[in-house]
């Protein structure tokens, strides 16, 4: 049977990279995202896309009416990630992040499809490194709380309503097309421009994973066997924060100073995050390939 799949968050960085990834297979796509039109190109496209301009958290909303495909799999990547702690946020996170989640869940039992979600490592909390799948969830931050959340939402329906689904634990993305705040984005920002990078002394560890092998780990899912997998998605090593911008800084022959100890370390500042990647290579003979 022919994949006719449904990815919300489209326009964002995993949405845009699998819609990329996708165009190329024999299949339905149906792409769903808040703004006015697709972002990702799908010149030479194989696959039939097909999008939907709407808000998963409009109470007007109603997926079951709006959709004439039966959907095969649920791609869920919509998701409020902020840095930022005000009381708004944090509702607006519960309401994206949590709600959210549910509606396109219990969408999922509906239609019989399964449901696939990128979450987050950092769900494990201060658990001892490198994070395994039997670990219990601690969250430490709030972004990390409303995905635990969602994450019990998947659990609660796979019992009750024998929903298939993948949850797949991301360490930090990183590659084309990325925006924002993070640490790769930020420092290529400024060393392209040849401006100072403030930063820490970088001393913190971290598991970057590149955008392209995550998405070929949700690749390998969606044309794998259905049921109910927890996974992690890494590289499978971790480096420095200050080797990582050393690496961009000469990869871009960039001349700006890498300003090292400007910013202060945060208070509970997580000293290594790196996940094992040993169920995703067993399960879906999946591996990273992109080096940092």
């Amino acid at each position: 049977m022919d994949k006719i799949v449904l990815v919300t968050g489209a326009n964002g960085f995993v949405g845009q990279a699998l819609i990329r990834l996708w165009a190329a297979r024999q299949m339905t796509i149906v792409a769903m995202d808040r703004q006015k039109e697709l972002i990702a190109g799908a010149a030479g496209s194989r696959a039939t896309i097909v999008y939907r301009s709407a808000d998963i958290c409009d109470e007007e909303l109603n997926l079951s009416t709006q959709s004439e495909y039966r959907f095969t799999d649920i791609v869920h990547c919509a998701a409020l990630l902020s840095k930022q702690r005000t009381r708004s946020i944090d509702a607006l996170a519960m309401k994206v992040n949590v709600e959210g989640t549910r509606r396109l869940v219990a969408f999922a039992v509906e239609q019989n499809a399964r449901f696939i979600f990128p979450s987050t490592a950092m769900v494990y909390g201060d658990n001892p490194t490198p994070f395994r799948e039997t670990m219990p969830k601690c969250p430490a931050d709030f972004y990390a709380l409303s995905k635990h959340l969602a994450e019990e939402i998947v659990y609660f329906y796979a019992a009750s309503a024998n929903l298939s689904y993948a949850i797949v634990r991301a360490t930090i993305l990183y590659g084309q097309g990325q925006t924002g705040e993070m640490f790769v984005p930020s420092a290529i920002r400024n060393l392209v421009e040849n401006k100072p990078f403030p930063m820490t002394k970088g001393e913190q560890e971290r598991d970057f994973i590149h955008i392209a092998d995550f998405v070929s780990l949700l690749d390998a899912i969606l044309f794998s066997a259905p049921g109910t997998v927890t996974v992690n998605a890494g590289s499978g090593t971790a480096i420095s924060l200050f080797e990582a911008a050393t690496i961009i800084k000469t990869k871009m022959e960039s001349d700006a100073v890498i300003a090292r100890g400007a910013l202060p370390y945060r208070q509970n500042e997580m000293w290594r995050y790196a996940v094992d990647i040993n169920r995703a290579r067993e399960q879906f003979g999946w591996r990273p390939v992109v080096s940092f």
